[in-house]
């Protein structure tokens, strides 16, 4: 269950930061 958590991590990370990046693209969108 550990990696999980870290893989989860992981995503949270490659999904998040892009948005944080270009946030200015996402703003009308919903999470």
């Amino acid at each position: 269950h550990a990696s999980g958590k870290r893989f989860q991590e992981i995503l949270e990370e490659a999904i998040v930061h892009p948005l944080n990046i270009e946030g200015e693209l996402y703003i009308g969108i919903p999470p």
